[in-house]
């Protein structure tokens, strides 16, 4: 610290320190997003394949996946990753429309929905049985889960929806690139 004080605009190079033990999953494909469950005992992990993006399923520490699925084609990138909050399941959506669930053990397609527009991000409520996705388009969309039921939807924003998360208090916010993050208080109602 004093050595970067002396110096502003510097920097310390050398090696790492404080990481811990480094394990190397994958080396030769592009990571799109990844996801760790709530208990860090599980990565999830889109990865780009040479003709199909994967779901490759980890356990933390291990080198290996234990799953390798793959989504689909090269076309429709794969960006939004999220575990349910148990850890069970794991929510993926694609710029082709797509939400799909898969069993956060084998890999093994549990459910898909699909919408008019590219889908980006994803999140599962901490204690409600009910996720949201976000769109290339602004859209913010309120499903139950497991069947998939639409519960609401809003125009959240005027451009791609990149970011989305609940709090632990069940309090949605939407980040999106027309620069605007918004917090919204989902409401149960008929």
């Amino acid at each position: 610290m004093a050595q970067l004080a002396q110096e502003p605009g510097s920097y310390i190079a050398g090696p790492p320190t404080g990481l811990g033990v480094e394990t190397l999953l994958n080396n030769e494909d592009f990571v799109y997003t990844l996801a760790s469950s709530a208990d860090s005992k599980q990565l999830a992990v889109s990865r780009l394949g040479t003709k199909t993006f994967f779901l490759s399923l980890f356990d933390v520490g291990s080198a290996s996946a234990r799953a390798d699925v793959p989504i689909n084609l090269t076309d429709f990138d794969v960006e939004g990753l999220a575990f349910s909050p148990d850890g069970s399941v794991v929510a993926v959506t694609s710029r082709d429309g797509a939400l799909r669930l898969y069993n956060a053990k084998d890999g093994a397609l549990l459910a898909r929905w699909l919408t008019d527009e590219p889908l980006v991000s994803v999140a599962f409520h901490p204690k409600q049985p009910y996720l949201v996705t976000g769109s290339a388009k602004g859209l913010v969309s309120v499903l139950a889960w497991p069947r998939f039921t639409l519960l609401g939807e809003v125009r959240a924003h005027s451009d791609e929806v990149r970011a989305l998360a609940f709090t632990p208090k069940g309090l949605l916010v939407s980040g999106g690139w027309d620069k605007t993050l918004r917090v919204f208080e989902p409401k149960e109602g008929t």
